[in-house]
């Protein structure tokens, strides 16, 4: 492939994921509960086709719907309903996996250095739902597919919580160099 070819589809990604954007900054997700997925993987996706806080309105949007979706105690939770009826649903208590998906969402964007803050806040919930096993608990569903049929990613618990720690720290730790 050629140089031309990568930058070309590579912008027309960008493109699609900034106009499938919603008016509050969110992103509908599939697969995933739901909007705190979405903007997890899209903002990803910016940021790896080079998009920042600074040179992107969708990410700064992205952060400003994640940040206001925050729960007082640090962490995000988000009601599997959201998936069928397309607007956010609070799901009133912290999830260890949508608290993670929103931190590396946050961490890749920028937040650690703009305002570490709410992160600090994100990462002192996760470490306390931890279990003495090591373990995070099997919380509500995260999965879902065709708006109504739930399920769970039983590696999800783990993996997300451990991966937005490990990125926080290793952001913190690159910080102070």
């Amino acid at each position: 492939y050629h140089d031309e070819e990568i930058e070309n589809c590579i912008k027309k990604a960008v493109m699609f994921i900034e106009n499938k954007q919603k008016n509050d900054g969110s992103w509908y997700g599939t697969y995933g509960i739901c909007f705190t997925y979405g903007a997890f993987f899209a903002m990803r996706g910016l940021v790896a086709a080079g998009r920042t806080y600074e040179n992107s309105q969708s990410i700064r949007n992205g952060c400003e719907f994640l940040l206001s979706k925050q729960f007082s105690a640090g962490g995000w939770g988000e009601n599997y309903i959201s998936a069928e009826t397309e607007a956010y649903a609070d799901a009133g208590r912290p999830h260890a996996v949508n608290t993670a998906w929103a931190m590396l969402a946050l961490i890749y964007s920028g937040q650690t250095k703009r305002d570490p803050t709410p992160l600090y806040s994100a990462a002192r919930q996760l470490i306390n739902m931890q279990l003495e096993t090591g373990e995070f608990p099997q919380q509500e569903h995260v999965g879902c597919f065709s708006s109504n049929f739930l399920f769970n990613y039983p590696n999800y618990r783990n993996l997300f919580p451990i991966w937005a720690l490990g990125e926080f720290r290793r952001r913190l730790t690159a910080s102070k160099d």
